[in-house]
């Protein structure tokens, strides 16, 4: 949830001395109660508080990396709430629809709906959600030259670091993936590009060298 000065330590602390036993109970905590604590002074409360408060206002793939999905790390959660936009309709996907998402697989399709089949999670979710969390819709991929593509990147580049071009790809409206599919539209690899190239040869999907997807993202 990304909350300013909430650290292990003091997760420890809570759950020890205030009997904080899940998420939505940071929200319920009040300034006598962290005082009270060894540590806490007046200003250490203030701060926390407001960075309970402020990590209200969450943007929805960081809720869902922060609730523990298994499977779905931090690329997936992005996938996951550009594709559905909302929590509810996440949570009412069948498999079938989630693995239309890019990257997304039988696997981490079952992890999703098998997470918010337990009560006790869809228990957690909802005492968020009724503690004042507003999840919080991100921002779609603008309209650009890698519009509606799905492209993988491997190998050692020369002009740019993978986290660079991924970037470049995102900027220009594309999907930025980790493994090679059927839906993949090109791999763009470099030296020692491994099983991804291999897999995108028997598979079909064109491969492109470092400056021709230059030429690509000029519109050449």
């Amino acid at each position: 949830m990304d909350i300013d000065t909430f650290s292990e330590k003091t997760a420890d602390l809570f759950y020890d001395e205030l009997g904080v036993r899940d998420p939505a109970d940071l929200y319920r905590l009040t300034p006598d109660k962290m005082n009270a604590l060894k540590g806490f002074g007046e200003k250490k409360t203030e701060n926390l508080l407001q960075a309970l408060e402020n990590s209200k206002h969450c943007p929805l793939d960081r809720f869902l990396l922060a609730i523990g999905i298994p499977n779905v790390g931090k690329r997936t959660a992005r996938d996951l709430a550009i594709r559905f936009e909302t929590l509810d309709r996440l949570r009412s996907a069948d498999s079938e629809t989630l693995a239309q998402v890019d990257d997304i697989g039988e696997i981490i399709a079952e992890s999703i709906i098998a997470f918010f089949s337990y009560p006790e999670n869809t228990e957690m979710v909802n005492r968020l959600l009724e503690a004042g969390v507003q999840l919080q819709p991100i921002e779609k991929p603008i309209a650009g030259v890698f519009s509606g593509m799905t492209i993988v990147v491997t190998g050692v580049l020369e002009k740019y670091t993978r986290s660079e071009i991924e970037q470049i790809i995102r900027d220009q409206g594309g999907t930025a993936a980790s493994s090679v599919s059927k839906k993949t539209a090109f791999v763009v690899a470099g030296d020692k590009a491994g099983s991804k190239l291999d897999k995108a040869k028997k598979l079909g999907v064109p491969v492109l060298t470092e400056s021709e997807f230059e030429d690509k993202l000029k519109g050449n």
